[in-house]
């Protein structure tokens, strides 16, 4: 017997337990971020119910809009999906921004962390 756990083609299956799984054809912007946030979940940095609830808090919420705006307005179904695909968008970018000031801040850090260090170690040496 091997020492280490039995993989699948795609790597260890998952931590969480929801049942079976489908594979799904969505644009790969919305692919990676669903397999990121699957791996998060996985690594146990989010629990998974403060994300299901706080996304489908979200999701009902633009459903609702979008529902009264096509009773008010009476819109077209190409325009409520252009509307929903530009909310999606903007959610996304949102997202990437965010990541990316984080992503910053932390190479800031590490640049200002070296410099320190560097400093200490020539202040040392004379």
């Amino acid at each position: 017997m091997l020492d280490t756990p039995q993989r699948g083609k795609r790597g260890p299956a998952p931590s969480w337990k929801l049942g079976r799984t489908r594979a799904i054809r969505v644009p790969i912007v919305l692919a990676d971020a669903l397999l990121e946030l699957a791996r998060e979940i996985d690594n146990d940095q989010k629990p998974l119910f403060n994300i299901l609830v706080t996304e489908s808090d979200k999701q009902v919420a633009l459903v609702v809009s979008s529902q009264s705006d096509e009773e008010e307005n009476d819109f077209d179904e190409e325009k409520t999906n252009q509307k929903r695909a530009l909310a999606i968008m903007h959610a996304e970018a949102k997202a990437r921004y965010t990541k990316a000031q984080t992503n910053f801040v932390k190479a800031q850090a590490l640049f200002l962390k070296r410099k320190n260090y560097n400093l200490i170690n020539r202040l040392k040496i004379k």
